[in-house]
């Protein structure tokens, strides 16, 4: 049996934020089930389906709220440390003039490694097991020697980064 593309698709993108929110609701509703049967066991107020009904939806809507205004900020906070360390990197390599050019060619390596790694065709080869690691090597013009950036991922597991 041949599989392309992703098993679940884009299931397997939000499965964090459905088991998180599933938790959350399954546990909030049953506090306030529990808490009418227990206002109606007292005999402290008769509240009607109705209320059980209206304060279900606000629950629903209330956790529906949190849960993406929750993964909103988190994905905006990745956005900015990434944006910030991009920049960083960018300005330390504009003070350094004289290795500019190497730089960004060894950062530009690394982003390869990586981006060939997240193939579909790799991907489906290393659910096989078949043996197969990319590595990132650069060549010096100067020089002329191909120097390892010890950059390299196999399997889905990924080593030292030459771009850290």
């Amino acid at each position: 049996m041949q599989v392309d593309g992703p098993r679940f698709g884009r299931v397997q993108t939000f499965l964090k934020q459905i088991v998180f929110g599933g938790n959350d609701g399954i546990v909030t509703t049953f506090a306030i089930v529990a808490g009418f049967a227990g206002a109606r066991a007292e005999g402290a107020a008769e509240i009607g389906a109705i209320a059980v009904l209206v304060f279900g939806l606000a629950n629903l809507f209330a956790d529906g709220v949190s849960m993406g205004l929750g993964e909103f900020l988190s994905l905006r906070s990745k956005h900015d440390l990434y944006h910030s360390r991009h920049s960083d990197t960018l300005r330390a390599i504009a003070r350094d003039t004289p290795s500019a050019r190497d730089r960004l060619a060894e950062l530009n390596v690394v982003e390869g490694v990586l981006r060939v790694s997240e193939t579909p065709i790799l991907q489906r080869a290393w659910a096989r097991g078949a043996p197969i690691a990319v590595h990132g090597l650069i060549y010096g013009l100067k020089d002329g020697l191909l120097r390892n950036l010890d950059c390299t991922v196999a399997r889905g597991r990924k080593q030292k980064e030459a771009a850290e």
